[in-house]
């Protein structure tokens, strides 16, 4: 299905939907994004937008994929369906977000003078939770800012993709107030021609039109703050799957012209920056504000307009609203995921998008002069030559100086401090920010281990071990194969044939499996194992708590896997045993192996990650 709303320009995101500010928050909130960022760069930002909005223009008067696709009639075959709309499980949004906050990292880039500030989970780190602004929504405001020059600055800032603070200071770690919700309670509620209008919260949903495919609402401001999202049906009752959509603060008719004022506006802006009439941002801005100033589409109305096209002809529809919601709130203390600790710190220049490098007084010790160039870590980057060729260069932080670097073929960040370099005979080692070899360009590979914070190698006999990230052994470099641990634990195998068992961060063998046939990773704090044919599982600890007694066994995922007893029969089993679906002969399986979201398929019937039946689609 194609939402044709999700247009990554800035003008479309923010400035169609109804967000209930004056007209004036709304242009100074569009103009905002613009403080931070070069000429150069507002050129190719205001270009990207000027051609996305032809586009979604384009949608407004031809429909999707320059088709016919508003007041569309559908035979019956070829319409198409899908299911219903439900709630996520509110326990389940909960464990999310008491598994995500714990988790979360900061970055910092620096646009000097400002810095762009975001949140991020780490590399990796899997969730299911999707912040979708409508079932559930997280909003970060940063209470305190730790720099690196051991200053505090107390001042309380929302984290947002569109606001900048005026600090190119480094960054250690910020005080975070995460603000969270998820719906508790919701409920549908059906229109048609004869009942088009509900009230929610003090506000009103209105059926405008149904004609053949299409759908027009009206939502009032108040109404919108309890709206989820709409689905249609036919005649039968079937739900139609949603083809496209726009909506706007206008109605239809009136959003278009409003557009188009705004495309015309924003050719001639940039018609300008081809032109170079703007020597500086500030200019450019003010030039912004002159010429998009009083345009219907930066206006609240007061109301949301939506139309919608679906894969059918529309009966009815169902109108989803959130009733009640949890709101909750926690403090962490969120870390910079890669701070600048070199004495000089890289950063972009706002006003000629140049790299150089800020000393302690913030102020340019090298100066932005540099074109193209890529940061690699703290103390190593890769630009490009008169030559057109890609070139390694190293901070010097004693003489202040950028220095050619060309002592490897290959350079890549281990951390802030540390690189990982591969010589001509792609070998690869480990230097520090100096130069200084910490690990010797020996081995074949090198890879960071995050969950232990150790390196593990692999040498040119494809024997693997592990070592610390200053270069001494922990485990030697003697076995065929290492896992990457899960659960405080690494499965490491002895030799090709025989399992060995599973080590601790410290290198210590804690379970010995030797004679056992096949091990897998912990997985959900259980490990499947296999011995003599019979599959089973074990703890953290190596305590059997599922007996070897199945013929077919696979890891756990959310609490539930599937299982083959000794007379060819299938069932689901969850993490204390118990039965989930009965036993019973199967001759066709299929287990998908979805990321957070797998499925079972026994003989045709379908069974989600809980175990729960999935219904069949028509």
């Amino acid at each position: 299905m194609i939402r044709y709303m999700a247009i990554t320009s800035l003008v479309i995101l923010s400035l169609i939907a109804c967000k209930g500010k004056h007209q004036s928050e709304e242009l100074n909130d569009y103009l905002k994004a613009f403080d931070t960022l070069s000429l150069p760069d507002a050129k190719a930002r205001l270009t990207e937008e000027s051609e996305q909005l032809e586009a979604y223009l384009n949608f407004f008067t031809k429909g999707m994929g320059n088709s016919d696709e508003k007041r569309r009639s559908y035979k019956q075959e070829d319409e198409r369906y899908t299911t219903a709309f439900t709630m996520p499980n509110p326990e389940e949004m909960l464990l999310q977000y008491n598994a995500l906050l714990p988790n979360l990292q900061l970055q910092q880039e620096i646009i000097h003078p400002f810095s762009q500030i975001t949140v991020n989970t780490p590399d990796g780190y899997k969730t299911r939770l999707v912040n979708d602004d409508k079932t559930n929504r997280l909003i970060y405001t940063a209470l305190a800012t730790y720099y690196h020059d051991g200053t505090v600055d107390k001042t309380a800032r929302k984290i947002t993709e569109d606001d900048s603070w005026k600090t190119s200071k480094v960054i250690d770690s910020v005080l975070l107030k995460a603000s969270y919700s998820y719906i508790t309670k919701m409920s549908p509620h059906q229109l048609d021609k004869a009942h088009s209008s509900v009230k929610i919260n003090g506000g009103e949903i209105t059926l405008k039109d149904i004609d053949k495919n299409t759908v027009q609402l009206v939502i009032s401001r108040e109404a919108n703050k309890n709206f989820l999202m709409v689905q249609a049906l036919n005649k039968a009752g079937k739900i139609l799957d949603e083809k496209g959509y726009q909506t706007g603060n206008l109605p239809p008719g009136e959003m278009e012209s409003a557009v188009k004022d705004l495309s015309d506006k924003l050719k001639s802006i940039v018609k300008n920056l081809q032109k170079d009439k703007y020597k500086t941002t500030a200019e450019l801005a003010a030039d912004m504000r002159n010429q998009l100033s009083g345009l219907l589409y930066f206006e609240d109305s007061g109301f949301r307009y939506v139309e919608n096209y679906y894969a059918g002809n529309v009966a009815s529809i169902v109108i989803y609203t959130a009733d009640e919601r949890q709101e909750k709130e926690a403090t962490i203390m969120v870390q910079n995921e890669s701070p600048n600790h070199a004495r000089l710190v890289f950063v972009k220049d706002s006003e000629t998008g140049k790299y150089g490098f800020l000393d302690s007084t913030g102020n340019f010790a090298i100066a932005p002069t540099y074109d193209d160039m890529k940061q690699i870590n703290a103390y190593y980057f890769e630009g490009v030559n008169d030559k057109d060729e890609t070139q390694y260069l190293k901070l010097n932080e004693a003489t202040g100086s950028l220095e050619p670097f060309n002592e490897y073929t290959h350079i890549r960040a281990l951390n802030n401090d540390l690189a990982i370099v591969e010589n001509e005979e792609v070998l690869e080692g480990v230097i520090d920010g100096h130069g200084k070899v910490v690990v010797p360009v020996t081995y074949e590979e090198i890879t960071f281990e995050p969950a232990a914070q150790c390196l593990l190698v692999k040498n040119t006999s494809s024997l693997k071990g592990l070592l610390s990230l200053e270069g001494k052994t922990i485990l030697p470099v003697k076995y065929s194969h290492i896992e990457y641990f899960k659960d405080g634990r690494a499965l490491v195998t002895a030799n090709r044939e025989a399992y060995y068992g599973f080590i601790d961060a410290k290198g210590k063998l804690v379970i010995d499996l030797r004679g056992y046939d096949r091990v897998q990773s912990f997985t959900e704090g259980l490990a499947e194992v296999e011995k003599g044919g019979l599959h089973g599982f074990i703890d953290v600890n190596g305590k059997t708590v599922i007996p070897l007694q199945y013929q077919t066994a696979y890891p756990f995922e959310q609490g539930i896997t599937a299982v083959q007893n000794k007379a060819g029969e299938y069932a689901l089993i969850n993490t204390k045993n118990e039965i989930v679906i009965p036993f019973k002969a199967i001759s066709s399986v299929s287990i998908g192996t979805g990321e957070g979201n797998r499925s079972y398929n026994f003989d045709g019937q379908e069974y989600d990650a809980k175990g729960q039946p999935v219904k069949k689609k028509d």
